[in-house]
Formats: structure tokens, sequence, C-alpha cells
């Protein structure tokens, strides 16, 4: 038979190690009050005014630092009861960078713990602090890099530029590509970077499955120019639709929308006072038709080198995830039987399921017999399968 052709209601399972994308269901965010509270403050603000299943972790010094800053989020109208506070003495207020990268591990969440900057200690063991606060394991990855060089899809694709390379002298390319996906489950690809910028996130954010928004700089900053330009292309080629949003460097400073905020249905999008802003907050419209896009101020934080996103860490929830399907097509000589195997796998959360394939389009030519095994599978050895209509 030839041309046979079938949609299946299963897929292929998630792999049993899981790192959540940002703009996955969230529990909420991480954030540090060690500096720029305004913008801290328009984001509790914005997350617990705007979905009421959010939570906000506020990592503050002590109790009367706390007490500070639950008057001033309780006056700017947050809703505390979406607000935790941690008790910590962070170092500084990047928890991108040095903060808990979440891996969900057959449906626990668990924590992946790189080495930070040494002139920063506290920074460098608050995920062992989190690890032990919240009773989830910690595994401490052998690569140096900072959270804000590392951006991430649903489907394991997994990108950073180049300076992962510089703080990792003593591995190969490979080793660190390889070291990501033994942790993560990802499979990493290494950008160039250019000179003033070497985080992802300051030209780069994942909207969504095949979907991504890439920083646009004017030709004559070549070296930022060449580098997002060589990046758009290749996701083009990949199939992702790409969104561009405006981007320029006076001096020293990264003007940059998209190191913005994910969670949930909302959107949280960097603006400047500046006549880009209306440009930038179209493009993000048009790229989370289904979410409420906000802007935030950044006009300050920007200088010291970030936005929002740098200041941020999400935590997922790791609930159980649906099956995947695996689309298959075969053929075969006329009167020359063949087997097909009906492949889906899942997480096996909260149980080992019993799936049920359903044949959407029968083969042009010869018939279909009784399906005897499913190969491959982590837990079942047989599968139930029918027509559709029938």
């Amino acid at each position: 038979m030839t041309g046979l052709s079938a949609s299946f209601a299963v897929a292929l399972r998630p792999a049993p190690v899981h790192c959540p994308a940002d703009y996955e269901p969230m529990e909420g965010l991480l954030i540090a009050w060690e500096a720029f509270p305004s913008v801290l403050t328009d984001l509790t603000v914005g997350v617990t005014t705007g979905d009421p299943s959010a939570t906000v972790w506020v990592v503050v010094d002590d109790w009367a630092e706390k007490t500070v800053v639950h008057g001033a989020l309780s006056s700017a109208g947050a809703v505390m009861d979406q607000v935790q506070f941690i008790y910590y003495f962070a170092d500084t207020v990047w928890i991108r960078d040095y903060g808990p990268r979440f891996i969900c591990e057959d449906g626990i969440r668990a924590i992946v713990d790189w080495p930070y900057y040494a002139i920063r200690p506290n920074d460098d063991a608050f995920n062992d602090y989190l690890s032990t606060l919240w009773d989830e394991a910690e595994y401490d990855i052998p690569v140096r890099n900072d959270g804000g060089n590392f951006q991430l899809f649903s489907n394991g694709e997994a990108y950073a530029t180049s300076f992962i390379l510089d703080e990792n002298s003593s591995l190969t390319e490979q080793e660190v590509i390889d070291h990501y996906h033994d942790y993560h489950n990802v499979e990493l690809t290494i950008y160039s970077r250019f000179s003033f910028c070497v985080h992802i996130d300051m030209w780069m954010l994942p909207v969504g499955d095949g979907e991504v928004i890439i920083n646009e700089y004017p030709p004559e900053l070549e070296g930022p120019y060449t580098v997002t330009e060589d990046a758009a292309a290749d996701f083009v080629a990949r199939g992702y639709t790409v969104y561009r949003t405006p981007a320029w460097l006076p001096s020293y400073d990264h003007y940059t929308y998209t190191n913005a905020v994910i969670l949930n249905h909302q959107v949280f999008v960097p603006y400047f006072n500046s006549s880009h802003d209306s440009e930038a907050l179209a493009v993000f419209q048009q790229a989370f038709p289904d979410h409420e896009v906000s802007q935030i101020y950044c006009g300050s934080i920007i200088n010291s080198g970030g936005a929002i996103h740098c200041v941020v860490m999400h935590v997922p929830p790791c609930e159980p995830r649906p099956p995947i399907a695996l689309d298959d097509e075969v053929s075969t000589p006329a009167n020359s039987p063949i087997t097909i195997a009906l492949r889906a796998t899942d997480d096996g959360l909260p149980e080992p399921p019993m799936l049920e394939f359903i044949i959407t389009l029968l083969p042009e030519h010869g018939a279909l017999t009784q399906v005897e095994h499913l190969r491959g599978i982590l837990f079942f050895s047989r599968c139930r399968w029918v027509l559709a209509g029938s």
C-alpha cells in the first residue's frame, strides 16, 4: 500500500526533564529588592492585579526591609495576598542571571544552578538557600553562564551568545552544548556576540512555539546589525515567524524592547519615552494578540545594562504535560505488506495512561489490518486505535 496519511489524538512524549520556556504556564516570578524599586513595584502591581493566580516572591534582606517593601507595594495597589517574602541578603537585583533555572523532572520541580561571580558571593549562594527553603532538588551544572544569556522554546531549542564560550575557556563548544543537554534537555545553539552586549535576552525574545522577536539595528551599527540579521535569517530558515523591534545605542546605553517579561496572559514591555515606544508596542501587540500587553518605564534601569527581564526569574508549576504527536509517513511497493508503528509516549503523569490513536485518513491503495504492537513506547506495548467517524 502507498500513501498512508494519519493524524493521531496522541503524541510523542515530552522528555523526562523539561526546561520550561518563559511563555509556558507559570506560577509567578522571583524578584530581589536590591535596586530600581519603581520598576519592581510596577511589575508587582501589574502581575498581581492582572493575574489572580500569579505569585510574586520578593527577596528582602530582613523583617525591617519587608515592612518597608510591603508598605510600598500595598500603597501602589499590589494585591498583597499574592506577594510572598523570602528573607535573604542578596548582593544585586539581577536575579535572572544568578537565580534558579527551574526544570521539571518527571513532573517535579528542581533547580539547575550555574556558577556566578565570586565578587557576588551571596547571589552565587542564593540557589543553595532556595533549594533548602523550598525543599527542591538542585543540580550544579559545570558551566559558567548568566541566566540572561539563555533563551529557549518549549520544543527544547535553546540559544545563547558566544559569551558562554568566553566564560568557559576550559570547555570546548561541544562540551558546553552537551552539558546543557544533560542538565536542561535542550539543544543549544550559540550565536556570535557583539562587544557591548553579551546577553541574548537583550536582543532576542521567544514569543511562543515557532515565533520570536529579534532586535533590528541600523546597518551602521555593523556588529549588532550583522549578528541579529544572521540570527533572524537562521530563525526564518528554521520555519519561525520573526518579528523585529527597533534598538539603538546612544553612547554606551543599549536601548532594547526584547528584554521584556511574559507571564501567562500578560506581557510587560520596556518603554523609554522614545519615539520608538509606540512602534515597539505595536509589534508586541501583533506578536501577542491574545495577551494583555502593558509598558513599564525603564529609562533608568537601562543605563545599568538591563531592563525588566533581567530582574525576574520565572517559577513554573511543573504540572503534567499532555502527549505530543509524532507524525510519520511510509510507502511500500504494490502488494508488499509493511508494518506501521503508531508511535506515541506520555510523561506518565498523573499516571501512565492508555492512549488511543485516531486514524483520520485511510491509505489511497491497499488496506489496514489490526495493529498488534506499538514499538518504542515507554509505558505500554499494545495500543488501541479507531477510525475517525466509526
